[in-house]
């Protein structure tokens, strides 16, 4: 399998050795050489190297450096001098224009990944052999990406150029229909990286690229039907609890505490993402920056057009610990929540409709839904203009749950409108305001002002817990408006109007509404 011929001619003279030329040739054309998976060179595909050069005693001059492997040839001139205890050497090489395609042969992963394009590199090194200066450049052009993950090939082009510790520029290409994608960047320093990447889209359809997208959407809809299935179930008297996540998002940041070259890397990655769509669900204007410094994860300026409305915030992540401390700090302005229900989001059950406004500054140790169950606090607010609660059908309840049960002298001089009691609890705005404290959150200054004349307003406060959605809730429904002409009967003195209030129990998504007190 192996094979070696070459020639040496020694020049001397009466004052000792002068120099050698030297030709030779290695070729493991013969041999066959497998890593599964990666890599296979069969028997009679070309593996070897060339050397024409000249020795001297404290030199070394090479005209001609050739490595071969199948279509890929790499040429270059090698020279060396020894001053001292001093080597110094100066490097060039260069490949040819390298056809993908042809290297299919070679490795399974080109096949896989239908590849196809050309491509050509050319390295340097000079200076001194114990700090050698070094340099490399790849350009690659009309390379085509295909898999099986995939519902459509990809076209990638850019060029990288490395020197001395340190990428000192990279520029990537990738396109397909409706999908575009770049990134620049540069990294110093690879034993403690300082790195910084900008990702640019005007357009990035990830529907229409990859079959996880599909898979994505898929799954999300059975998480939310079996959120349903959990509700009604709590509904029903048995257990609400949601398990936990199957994955370990703590663990994911470990390589930041282990791997010492993570642990030194700094740097940021800026992204603008014009239009994002994945799962069926559309993103406008994504933008931020991720920062990296002393482990710690930080999110800044974000800000992206979702279903309608827009969320910016920032959010941090200081990894030096087996359980992350996270903060989060998000505004939500205009989110359209029924949207949200129609592309199958977790939290948004079919239980409101309205145009959604919100803070949100909670934050705590662990990324798992247990440990934000359990250890995360924070608080918030939020507020639902034009809402419709078909979780609270205020109407119905109020003849079943009061009216039916009143004083037969007060019933007589009820007159509930069927229009309210159609109504699905609909308001011109619903808001409240909560702290989260350890798997509670308490909810309070719940308020809602119904639309004039058509319902009645809400007061209320309470609680969730957190990973169960089991709620306990005080609500007063006041008669505003004297819908039910019972203002000069049975007025609440805090609010001078008739009023109700029920205790609301089971989940937040399928409340049970309990008239007892009443």
């Amino acid at each position: 399998p192996l094979s070696f011929k070459g020639i040496a001619k020694a020049h001397a003279s009466l004052s000792g050795f002068e120099k050698a030329d030297v030709q030779m040739e290695v070729s493991l054309a013969g041999a066959e050489i497998t890593d599964p998976g990666v890599f296979h060179k069969k028997k009679g595909v070309a593996l070897g190297a060339e050397l024409k050069a000249v020795f001297a005693e404290n030199s070394f001059q090479a005209s001609e450096l050739k490595f071969r492997l199948a279509d890929v040839v790499v040429s270059g001139v090698l020279s060396s001098k020894t001053v001292g205890d001093v080597t110094t050497v100066d490097m060039k090489a260069h490949s040819n224009q390298v056809s993908l395609e042809k290297l299919g042969d070679l490795s399974p992963l080109v096949k896989e990944y239908g590849l196809n394009g050309q491509f050509e590199l050319s390295v340097q090194a000079n200076g001194p052999s114990d700090r050698l200066n070094y340099g490399a450049d790849l350009k690659f052009g009309k390379i085509v990406l295909r898999h099986e993950s995939m519902k459509q090939a990809i076209d990638l082009e850019g060029a990288i150029s490395i020197a001395t510790n340190e990428l000192k520029d990279l520029k990537l290409k990738l396109s397909a229909k409706d999908f575009d994608l770049r990134v620049n960047g540069a990294v110093q320093n690879f034993s403690a990286p300082k790195f910084r990447f900008n990702i640019t889209s005007t357009k990035m359809d990830l529907d229409q690229l990859l079959t996880a997208s599909e898979k994505a959407a898929d799954a999300r809809e059975k998480q939310a039907k079996t959120l349903q299935t959990t509700s009604a179930t709590a509904s029903a008297g048995g257990p609400s609890v949601v398990a936990d996540t199957i994955i370990d998002y703590n663990a994911m940041f470990e390589p930041l505490r282990k791997n010492p070259i993570a642990a030194a890397a700094a740097g940021t990655i800026a992204f603008d993402l014009a239009k994002v769509k994945t799962t069926g669900v559309a993103i406008e204007s994504l933008k931020g920056t991720f920062a990296l410094a002393n482990s710690a994860i930080s999110l800044k300026d974000f800000s992206m057009g979702l279903f309608d409305g827009s969320i910016k915030g920032a959010m941090s992540i200081n990894a030096k610990m087996a359980k992350p401390d996270t903060a989060i700090n998000f505004v939500v302005a205009g989110l359209q929540s029924q949207k949200m229900v129609e592309n199958k989001m977790p939290l948004a059950r079919n239980s409101v409709k309205g145009v959604v406004s919100s803070t949100l500054n909670i934050g705590g140790q662990g990324l798992n839904t247990a440990d934000i169950n359990s250890n995360w606090k924070g608080s918030g607010s939020f507020d639902i203009k034009n809402a419709v609660f078909s979780t609270l059908d205020v109407g119905r309840q109020l003849k079943t749950g009061v009216i039916d049960k009143l004083p037969d002298a007060l019933k007589s001089k009820v007159n509930v409108p069927d229009s309210l009691v159609d109504r699905q609890g609909e308001y011109e705005v619903v808001s409240a305001k909560f702290v989260l404290n350890p798997g509670v959150m308490n909810i309070t200054d719940v308020t809602g002002k119904a639309h004039a004349n058509k319902g009645l307003d809400l007061k209320g406060a309470g609680t969730v817990r957190m990973g169960s959605y089991d709620l306990d809730m005080n609500l007063d429904f006041i008669d505003t408006y004297n819908l039910m002409h019972l203002d000069a009967t049975a007025p609440e003195p805090k609010y001078k109007h008739f009023a109700v209030s029920p205790h609301l129990t089971n989940t937040l998504f399928s409340p049970k509404f309990d008239w007892v007190r009443t």
